[in-house]
């Protein structure tokens, strides 16, 4: 039997109650939940259902922590056939409830996480994972404080596609010799109505959405997330701005591509993470005038130390292998700088 509800999912009826009295058109649910590759999956449901999330939680099979990023049964990670592809209990994440401002009907998505038989958390989910890491640094008296940078591209599907055959990117603006043209205003400008569109859903979801530029290939683009103290909510921060863009582009007749390298020739797409330690009192223990200097050293080597084996998680996919190369900007040595962005830390 499922464990009863911790006292965060009493504190989430509370908001359910909320957000259900400020927002009583609401017709139908999404729920989302974030697979071992970043995707996010889920289902939808009627907007009663959501009682159901926030208490005993949505049944899904814990399997969808042993797909691919394309959705395939792995079945070396032991998830399927091996355990009769059970189901888990998957709760409301408190404070997750947002409106869908992009949705043709009155609609609500919320966040999930996964439980076991007996309500302790699974340990396939992501977000359990790094709630045990935040917990370490929290132990310590510390907490990170996180921003997410992501690149994707703008591709019409409506154009004459490339002569490979694949679909194109949006229409450039800029002018110049070569396909780079950097920070191009005339690019964001072009595709104004987009970015508004960005800017006011990211607004209406909470999104702490910063600044947006063109990147370094027709098509490509950067939106930037203000710092969060929390690293669960920074990393969901990053998860809900892609899910925006995605549906911000479907909703103007493009597609919005995060993939490593789409395309050989030009820029790939990046995943930036900035991250300092604060202490209780909201100072970075790296700016210290007297320690600073040294932790900040045993940072940056262990994370020279660990790259190798973490490179297995921050290039999960044999495409993003494609955008390790001199001269990407992508981290394709264990070395260090200040302010250089040619270096991996």
């Amino acid at each position: 039997m499922l464990s009863e509800p911790t006292a965060a999912h009493l504190d989430g009826s509370s908001e359910l109650d909320r957000f259900l009295s400020a927002h009583p058109d609401v017709e139908a649910v999404e729920y989302l939940i974030t697979d071992s590759n970043g995707v996010l999956r889920g289902k939808w449901g009627p907007v009663e259902s959501l009682k159901k999330a926030f208490g005993d939680g949505i049944n899904f099979p814990v399997s969808m922590f042993g797909l691919d990023v394309w959705g395939r049964e792995v079945m070396e990670t032991g998830l399927h056939v091996e355990t009769g592809d059970s189901d888990g209990f998957s709760r409301a994440v408190p404070g997750s409830l947002r409106i869908v401002p992009w949705a043709e009907r009155p609609t609500a998505q919320v966040l999930l996480t996964m439980h076991g038989e007996r309500g302790e958390p699974f340990d396939g989910d992501p977000r359990v994972c790094l709630q045990k890491i935040v917990d370490r640094f929290l132990a310590k008296g510390l907490t990170p404080c996180c921003a997410i940078e992501l690149e994707f591209y703008l591709l019409d599907p409506k154009a004459p596609p490339m002569a490979n055959g694949m679909m194109a990117p949006v229409y450039r603006a800029s002018s110049g010799p070569s396909p780079q043209n950097m920070y191009a205003l005339e690019d964001l400008a072009e595709h104004r109505a987009v970015f508004s569109d960005i800017w006011d859903m990211g607004k209406a979801q909470g999104l702490p959405i910063d600044t947006m530029v063109s990147e370094a290939a027709p098509g490509q683009f950067e939106v930037n997330l203000k710092h969060r103290a929390d690293p669960m909510a920074a990393a969901d921060d990053g998860v809900m701005l892609r899910r925006l863009v995605c549906e911000v582009a479907r909703k103007h007749g493009l597609k919005a591509s995060f993939m490593a390298k789409p395309f050989i020739d030009v820029a790939g797409n990046g995943l930036h993470v900035h991250v300092s330690l604060l202490d209780g009192l909201g100072h970075n223990v790296f700016a210290d005038p007297v320690t600073g200097e040294r932790l900040l050293k045993h940072c940056v080597g262990g994370l020279i130390d660990t790259m190798n084996a973490a490179t297995l998680l921050f290039v999960p996919t044999w495409n993003g292998y494609r955008r390790m190369q001199p001269g990407s900007y992508a981290p394709t040595t264990a070395s260090w700088g200040y302010n250089n962005r040619s270096v991996g830390v």
